[in-house]
C-alpha cells in the first residue's frame, strides 16, 4: 500500500512481493502483479514469526533500499484499525 501511494510511477505488472521468514526460502506472495498460487497457511506461519523480511521488487532497476520497522502485533493492528482517517 505505501509503495503505491508513495507516488512513484510503478507499472503493476512489474511488481513481485514475497515474504522471508529467517532461516526458511522466500514465499512468493505477488509475480508479475498478480498474486500467486501460495498457500494461505505458508503465509500465516512465516507473518507469526517474531522477525520477517517483506522483499518487494518494483522491476524498475538496481537501485535498493532498507526500510527497518516494528510492531505489527495484534494489538497495535487492532488499534490501527479502529479509527478512519
Amino acid at each position: 500500500m505505501a509503495a503505491g501511494r508513495s507516488g512513484a510511477g510503478l507499472d503493476p505488472a512489474r511488481l513481485a512481493l514475497s515474504v522471508i521468514a529467517p532461516g526458511a526460502p522466500p514465499l512468493q506472495l505477488v509475480r508479475g502483479g498478480t498474486p500467486t498460487g501460495y498457500a494461505e497457511a505458508d503465509a500465516a506461519a512465516v507473518f507469526a514469526q517474531p522477525e520477517f523480511t517483506v522483499h518487494l521488487d518494483l522491476g524498475l532497476g538496481d537501485g535498493a533500499a532498507t526500510l527497518w520497522t516494528t510492531d505489527l502485533s495484534h494489538e497495535y493492528v487492532s488499534i490501527n484499525a479502529d479509527y478512519r482517517t
